[in-house]
This record gives structure tokens, C-alpha cells and sequence, in this order.
């Protein structure tokens, strides 16, 4: 419904910029069409990548099924040690990683990793039986699974936000990025 919706004001945006462009109101006019052609191309591109991942033809379809488990992977592993997530992502925003959370609790990291890894999987299958995720989407992720649960448990947050400007920056490709 909210997708019909904002389809419908675009429309109403377009038109109403082709109204004035006809009526003499130039500039305003093509400032209105201007922005629903941009809008449109934003939320094409958008579909375009939903259906790309969907149908696993996406080459990083395995990093995009596993950044959408990050949650559920921190769910994971306060339970494993046995804390409210809540405090578990206080104690992560703080400066600590998950290990050391781990190990002050007297639980073992590896551990932690493990449940991570065996929670994530068991999402990514039912994924696939949903049908919300192809067979080669998940494959991708699996194979990118223990070094991505490892890295979540082991890697305190600014690790990870110097990773993530890495990538987006274009100098963490593939092994080389950690």
C-alpha cells in the first residue's frame, strides 16, 4: 500500500510540473518534473536491486543476506553469554567487543562465534524455504559465515565503522579488507 502510494504522489508530482511547464511557469514547472524524474529513478533502482538479490544475481548477495542478521546474530550472543541485548550493545557502543564481554562473563568467545554461526545458518536455510532468498544467495553468505561471525565477536565497533568507511571508500575488496 505504501508503495502504491508513493507511486501515486510522484504521478501527481510529474503531472501537475507538466500542467505548469504548458501553463507559462517554466521554472517551477521543470524543477517539479526534474525531482519525480529523480525520484523515479531512485526507487527504480532500488526494485532493481531487490529483484537482482532476490533472484541470487547479485555479487554480493552473500553480504547483503548477512548484514540483514546483524541484529538477530546480537540477540545470539547475549544469550550465549547471558545478558539482556540491550546491555550487550551498551557494553559494544562503549568500546568493547563481544569477545571481551564474552570472557568478562566467564564464557568462551569461540563459543559465541559458534552460536552466531549455527543461528545465522539455520536463518539463511529458512530463508531459502521461504523463498525470500535463493539457493546461490545463501551459498554465498554461508561461505562468508564463520569469518563474518568471527569478525562480529572479536572486532570492538570502531574496528568495524573503519571497516565499513574501508568499503565504502573502494579499498576493502574481497580478503584484503580484513
Amino acid at each position: 500500500m505504501l508503495r502504491v502510494l508513493r507511486w501515486l504522489i510522484i504521478a501527481v508530482i510529474l503531472a501537475l510540473g507538466i500542467v505548469l511547464v504548458t501553463r507559462g511557469h517554466l521554472l517551477v514547472g521543470s524543477l517539479l518534473c526534474g525531482l519525480a524524474a529523480l525520484r523515479i529513478a531512485y526507487l527504480l533502482s532500488f526494485t532493481h536491486r531487490r529483484r537482482t538479490l532476490r533472484e541470487g544475481r547479485h555479487p554480493d548477495g552473500g553480504r547483503l543476506l548477512l548484514r540483514g542478521l546483524r541484529q538477530r546474530a546480537v540477540t545470539v550472543a547475549a544469550a550465549t553469554i547471558g545478558t539482556e541485548p540491550a546491555q550487550l550493545r551498551r557494553e559494544f557502543a562503549g568500546g568493547r567487543s563481544i569477545a571481551e564481554i564474552a570472557v568478562a562473563a566467564g564464557v568462551a568467545p569461540d563459543g559465541v562465534v559458534q552460536a552466531i554461526a549455527a543461528d545465522a545458518g539455520a536463518a539463511l536455510d529458512h530463508s531459502v524455504a521461504e523463498g525470500t532468498a535463493t539457493p546461490d544467495a545463501v551459498t554465498q553468505a554461508k561461505t562468508r559465515l564463520p569469518l563474518w561471525s568471527t569478525r562480529l565477536v572479536y572486532a570492538t565497533r570502531d574496528d568495524l565503522e573503519a571497516l565499513s568507511a574501508r568499503r565504502r571508500s573502494g579499498s576493502a575488496f574481497g580478503p584484503r579488507g580484513w
